[in-house]
């Protein structure tokens, strides 16, 4: 597919779920027609992310978010693993990685554990709006890239940032 094909079906995605977070009836119809079919699965629901099984989807699901954050951190650690002919030195610079990446993971899940249990209450108050906020922002998004504007305002920051931050 070609990026033009690709830049219309991500919009068309963005729409899809602006709409759904926008349209209470058309978000309720969906999460009805994806309980149903999480549960004819098996061990489907909240109670599979407790098994062995379930957590190594979890893991694997935020893996492929997170892979594209970490991707250029860890390319550079392996550019500068290998850049050493001490075999041990680069394994001291990878392992320092994964401790590093493996700390700040733990740490981030232990936190938000604990945040999210104070203020459950709050968020679940404000979610309704937060909802709301979302599917106007992915509107918005969508019909800048329908609409071309989204290439006017990458061709605008391109000339106001400046090379260090172009050129990651």
């Amino acid at each position: 597919l070609g990026p033009e094909v690709l830049r219309y079906l991500a919009a068309s995605m963005l729409l899809i779920v602006a709409v759904l977070l926008l349209v209470p009836t058309a978000g309720a119809w969906v999460t009805l027609q994806l309980s149903r079919l999480t549960s004819r699965t098996a061990g489907g629901g909240a109670a599979a992310a407790t098994t062995g099984a379930g957590q190594f989807g979890v893991g694997a699901l935020l893996g492929l978010v997170w892979l594209p954050c970490v991707g250029p951190t860890l390319g550079t650690a392996i550019a500068l693993a290998s850049l050493g002919e001490d075999l041990l030195m680069a394994f001291v610079v990878m392992f320092s990685f994964g401790l590093g990446t493996a700390a700040v993971l733990i740490a981030a899940g232990l936190a938000s554990r604990s945040a999210l249990m104070r203020w459950r209450p709050g968020v679940l108050s404000g979610a309704a709006r937060g909802k709301k906020l979302l599917g106007w922002t992915l509107l918005f998004l969508a019909l800048l890239v329908f609409t071309g504007v989204d290439k006017v305002l990458e061709t605008i920051a391109l000339q106001i940032l400046p090379d260090w931050a172009i050129s990651i």
